[in-house]
């Protein structure tokens, strides 16, 4: 009898509460910070960087596209971590621009950020990071320049 009692005891006050929340879904740290677009391939070319041009990510899940030292777009971003490759969907706009996501796979070596996107708002996601002549992917390679402010 009390051998059932404690295990009816363990049961109820070692359960987790019904109630508590989900665990918070965090953005990888890694990708926090700014980073400059170093190289760029577009149907199969290298796409000549006229302009500096930067890509922000903050832990609120905030994006902004930063050229020639002016925020042209900003936006929101999700990442999942869990597909291979990691996946990121990237929505901006600005005054000037309607709002538009693009899916893309990203994968980020020490500094360097590789991000694949589809070229146009509605696109399939890439499956890897390559930009081929008929493809309407964009393989950027971005170089990190500033860390996230902890």
């Amino acid at each position: 009898m009390h051998a059932m009692f404690v295990v009816g005891l363990i049961l109820v006050v070692g359960a987790p509460d019904a109630k508590e929340a989900a665990p918070k879904k965090t953005v990888p740290p890694v990708l926090l910070g700014q980073w400059e677009c170093e190289k760029a391939t577009a149907f199969g070319q290298v796409m000549p960087i006229r302009s500096p041009m930067k890509y922000e990510f903050t832990a609120d899940g905030k994006a902004k596209i930063i050229v020639d030292g002016k925020t042209r777009l900003t936006g929101t971003y999700k990442v999942d971590e869990t597909k291979a490759p990691m996946e990121i969907d990237l929505t901006l706009g600005s005054a000037d621009t309607p709002e538009f996501t693009l899916p893309g796979i990203y994968k980020v070596e020490k500094d360097v950020l590789t991000l694949c996107q589809f070229d146009a708002p509605g696109g399939k996601r890439p499956t890897e990071f390559a930009s081929a002549a008929k493809s309407k992917n964009v393989l950027m390679t971005l170089k990190r320049v500033e860390k996230a402010k902890e």
